[in-house]
């Protein structure tokens, strides 16, 4: 599965989201958060699907729009180191 949690986010919140797990991707999907009450998708894909043979790294992502800026807010894009910090 694959879940997300927008525990910042006021009450009735409505996000749109796209879930990706290598070459397998769901949405965009509008999605109304509700509190810390996680939203996703129970089976998403199988892993070693997206592997692949001898494959040791896997893309994992999603891309969050905000239909309340959508006319504010043009592109965001957030990008995260390869390796965790220590």
């Amino acid at each position: 599965g694959f879940y997300v949690r927008c525990s910042g986010c006021p009450a009735g919140e409505s996000l749109v989201v796209t879930l990706f797990v290598g070459s397998a991707q769901k949405g965009p999907t509008k999605t109304n958060f509700d509190g810390n009450t996680a939203r996703g998708l129970p089976e998403f894909c199988r892993l070693e699907d997206q592997v692949g043979d001898g494959g040791e790294d896997l893309v994992v992502g999603i891309v969050v729009q905000n239909p309340a800026l959508a006319d504010e807010v043009s592109d965001v894009v957030l990008l995260l180191p390869k390796e965790p910090p220590p």
